[in-house]
């Protein structure tokens, strides 16, 4: 049974990594949350900056793992971004994606003409005699997204496209991610790092942006005062939250700590443990 608090809202978004799953592992609770919002007749919805997978892909990753999902209300950033860039873009556009298959995939379902930054994950630059030839084809946006094997041969590939005018598009300005028991680099650093070459800001789409926010409460007419978000990061999901104007719940499933959660200028409006509690617990 839902908490009495939480029956006025309309619409319930989740966060996906440290909020929904870890490494695609159900957290808990979560599963027995979503099922009863689903039985309340609650809308549910999945926004995340994840850029690793395609909405088709998450999607199907949540179903298999008993999660009752429509890919109508998925809203991750890979999905986002070529539909920013369609908006942006004449059709056969060339782009160069810095991020992983998910990203790639995305572009490509949009009909551009993507440049994989997957097929450089094997080059170098040995010495810089090779940058002289390095030849950067005509390209009308740099999308930057989540790529442990971002290198150095990519960066300058990015950065000769940049300095020649391509756009700049970053997928999500996540500074780390949590790889079990620590904090790893993620896609906010691969950013800093092309800004500082280039000396250009780059147009970042994802969390704390309400863009994805903003796409679902404009489709389905939800009023701000109706909507409420489950994060686990303070800097991005919670942010995104305060600046849209709807109820906030930090999750401490994922990266942040009650401490440092203190750490900012604003405040959820709850703090979870876990999903469970979402539910009041009935007696025995």
């Amino acid at each position: 049974m839902l908490r009495d608090e939480f029956a006025k809202f309309e619409a319930f978004c989740f966060d996906l990594d440290g909020v929904v799953w870890e490494y695609r592992k159900i957290l808990p609770g979560v599963c027995n949350a979503i099922q009863v919002l689903k039985s309340m007749g609650k809308s549910v919805y999945f926004v995340s900056n994840n850029s690793f997978f395609t909405k088709a892909e998450i999607t199907n990753s949540l179903v298999t793992r008993g999660i009752q999902a429509d890919i109508n209300n998925v809203f991750n950033i890979s999905y986002c971004a070529a539909l920013y860039l369609s908006k942006h873009l004449t059709p056969g556009a060339k782009i160069l994606s810095l991020g992983l298959s998910g990203v790639s995939d995305e572009l490509a379902n949009a009909g551009f003409d993507v440049i994989r930054g997957e097929s450089m994950h094997e080059l170098e630059v040995e010495e810089f005699e090779d940058l002289e030839n390095m030849k950067v084809e005509n390209v009308e946006a740099v999308v930057v997204g989540e790529n442990p094997s971002f290198n150095y041969y990519m960066m300058c590939y990015a950065t000769l496209a940049l300095n020649s005018g391509a756009k700049f598009i970053g997928t999500d300005p996540d500074r780390v991610e949590k790889a079990g028991k620590f904090l790893v680099p993620s896609t906010g650093c691969i950013i800093a790092a092309l800004e500082t070459a280039t000396n250009r800001k780059c147009t970042v789409l994802g969390k704390p942006n309400t863009y994805m926010l903003d796409m679902i409460l404009d489709r389905d007419g939800i009023d701000n005062s109706r909507c409420v978000m489950f994060g686990d990061k303070m800097e991005t999901d919670i942010l995104m939250a305060k600046r849209a104007q709807i109820s906030k719940v930090l999750m401490l499933t994922g990266v942040e700590t009650r401490e440092s959660a203190k750490g900012h200028a604003f405040e959820p409006d709850y703090i979870f443990e876990t999903m469970n509690d979402l539910l009041v617990t009935q007696p025995n």
